[in-house]
């Protein structure tokens, strides 16, 4: 892990190396956007587990500390049919987390570029128009027309 690894916690479930891989697979991606992505938590969680050992109802939770406001992805699954559904809602909850850590990125982004046209931009221009004296800054070219003739003459 580049930056740092994921917390993960299970409740009612058992640890699986293949939920953990994908957590680290995803976890790497998000890392590596650049996000300054302070503290990575994933829960999961399972509601309720049968006599046979069967999950029923599941719900992964992503939490993830950014600077400004934090960024939670809550996925909940009614009915889980195996360890590749569990697997597959660890994935959509990572991704919906990632494309809005994306977002914020390119928000704060956008902004800085606006803040620059905004401050810098139009003050280059106005800046240049400085180092002509104001004399010469506003004269008028004459008027190349000639006067027209009269109709009747």
């Amino acid at each position: 892990m580049t930056k740092g690894s994921p917390t993960i916690t299970f409740r009612n479930l058992d640890r699986s190396p293949a939920i953990e891989t994908a957590i680290h697979d995803r976890a790497e991606l998000l890392y590596r956007m650049g996000g300054r992505i302070e503290q990575l938590q994933i829960v999961i969680e399972a509601a309720n587990r049968t006599a046979d050992d069967r999950v029923q109802g599941l719900t992964v939770r992503v939490e993830m500390a950014v600077p400004g406001p934090d960024i939670v992805v809550t996925r909940i699954r009614p009915r889980v049919s195996g360890p590749d559904d569990v697997v597959q809602v660890v994935r959509d909850a990572m991704d919906t987390a990632r494309r809005q850590l994306a977002a914020r990125l390119s928000q704060r982004r956008g902004s800085r570029e606006r803040d620059d046209e905004r401050h810098h931009g139009g003050r280059v221009l106005r800046a240049a128009s400085f180092m002509y004296p104001p004399s010469l800054e506003f004269v008028r070219p004459r008027s190349r027309l000639r006067a027209l003739p009269s109709p009747g003459s």
